[in-house]
């Protein structure tokens, strides 16, 4: 017989102690009668029937006399850990549009069962937190942002300090070094990369063959690129020498040609973000672009992603400047065959280099949320990076002809892990980009791109507007003092 414990012996112990046998039982399970079960938790009576009671409150067990103990209906759903994650609702989104299947299917995913097997629950939450002030109520309490938000949301104090988690969490060292830079701050690691967006070159082999261009060559430079774009015109029969997507992807393109020609369009100083978008290099890329558009006639404004990857297909325009997902996405959306394609980085500009930029999305765990959530959040979010779970999802997605994880943060993620049906050289080549590619603040994530969008689409129809003058007028248009909106 075990010593009696007074009321005052730790209840948190005997507590979760209970809770891991009840997790254990069907709904309507009886447990042990309390004298054996005081035994074994090695506690009195007192204490146990005070646990009882507890729990009971909370409707997790029902006591009856005569009866039992008994375990409720969908107890062990309720003692789960929760996850609160913020989601996107799919209805807001088009209808049939993959970003909407993507959506759905995120949803399946983690869906209450899902969650159950891993040994949590999700309870979701709107996908509302633009504002820091949302995140500090606590909920959600796994966030996440671009890369460039994360030292606002650092600084607000809604951000976990994940450092010493992410030192013990194995496959840390499976994400590429270069992405950890952009959660890194003073020293300490406050989130985990999520995904990672690069631009590349497509090219469109049967233009590429018309005009006698070698196989397997891409233009380096942004020479090269105008060069060719010419040839593909006159001996390749294509109608545009080289395209871009004139949608939200724009400004996107735009400021990471800004960095291949050696520049960028913000900085942060002071605390604050400021725009760059009278400085050489970016005046150099909207020339560049000004004169495919208007001095040449060789550039294609596709309306989307859609649009634009068609028409390299049908051989309508000869290469493209397309950002990595979007390509593969419709790549496979569009059941194209991958053989009438190439894939390269992007070229490098007049005082650039030939590393890529890479946004980065990063995830985090709600400072403000308790402790044990915290714990939850952070088991989940590590749950998802496990190669089973990229294996899973990535076969969730392809049955529905999308594509997950492309490029992907890991480094050693195989073709045969992303159950993809596209070139493992297409893996290879966006894995190396990704490698070598730095992770810098890009403006369109601070709504740079409400300025940019109406300067690019006037220079690229006007061929009287001046590159200096248009972008020195949006440079003064910008609030000064860009913080994240709170």
């Amino acid at each position: 017989m075990p010593v009696s414990t007074a009321p005052t012996a730790d209840l948190s112990s005997v507590e979760r102690l209970l809770l891991d046998r009840i997790v254990a039982l069907p709904d309507g399970e009886k447990l042990q009668p309390e004298r054996e079960l005081a035994e074994e938790l090695g506690v009195g009576r007192t204490v146990l029937r005070g646990v009882l009671g507890q729990l009971e409150a909370r409707g997790v067990i029902t006591r009856q006399r005569r009866v039992g103990t008994i375990v409720n209906p969908g107890a062990r759903q309720r003692l789960l850990p929760a996850v609160y994650l913020g989601r996107k609702d799919p209805a807001q989104m088009p209808a049939g549009s993959p970003r909407r299947l993507r959506n759905e299917l995120s949803h399946r995913l983690n869906d209450e069962r899902a969650a159950a097997a891993r040994g949590y629950r999700i309870v979701p939450v709107p996908h509302e937190y633009d504002h820091l002030r949302v995140l500090a109520t606590g909920r959600p309490t796994l966030a996440g942002v671009g890369g460039v938000h994360l030292p606002d949301a650092v600084a607000f104090g809604v951000c976990a300090d994940l450092t010493e988690r992410v030192e013990r969490w194995p496959l840390a060292a499976e994400i590429w070094p270069n992405l950890w830079e952009a959660v890194t701050i003073d020293g300490r690691r406050w989130g985990v990369p999520s995904s990672a967006h690069v631009f590349m070159l497509v090219t469109g082999e049967d233009a590429w063959r018309r005009a006698g261009l070698p196989r397997g060559w891409q233009p380096g430079t942004w020479d090269e690129v105008r060069d060719t774009a010419l040839r593909l015109q006159r001996d390749g029969g294509c109608r545009h020498g080289v395209g871009i997507a004139a949608d939200h992807h724009l400004a996107w393109l735009f400021e990471d040609l800004c960095f291949q020609a050696g520049g960028r369009t913000i900085e942060q100083r002071g605390g604050h973000w400021r725009p760059l978008l009278n400085t050489p290099p970016v005046r150099d890329a909207a020339g560049w672009l000004q004169t495919l558009a208007l001095t040449d006639g060789s550039l294609f404004q596709a309306a989307d992603g859609t649009a634009l990857v068609a028409a390299v297909a049908r051989g309508d325009c000869g290469m493209a400047l397309v950002e990595a997902n979007c390509f593969f996405n419709e790549v496979t959306w569009q059941e194209i065959p991958p053989d009438r394609f190439e894939v390269g980085p992007l070229p490098a500009g007049p005082r650039g280099h030939r590393l890529c930029q890479v946004s980065v999305l990063v995830d985090f765990v709600n400072a403000g949320a308790p402790a044990e959530e915290q714990e939850a959040a952070w088991n989940w979010l590590t749950s998802a990076r496990t190669p089973e779970r990229i294996a899973e999802h990535a076969r969730l997605l392809g049955k529905h002809r999308l594509v997950t994880g492309w490029p992907p943060i890991h480094r050693n993620l195989s073709h045969a892990d992303t159950g993809v049906d596209l070139p493992a050289a297409w893996l290879h080549t966006v894995q190396d980009i990704v490698a070598r590619a730095r992770p810098q603040p890009a403006g369109h994530g601070w709504d740079l791109d409400i300025y940019l969008q109406p300067v690019l689409r006037r220079l690229l129809a006007d061929a009287h507007a001046d590159p200096c003058r248009e972008l020195d007028i949006a440079q003064r248009l910008v609030r000064p003092g860009m913080r994240f909106l709170q």
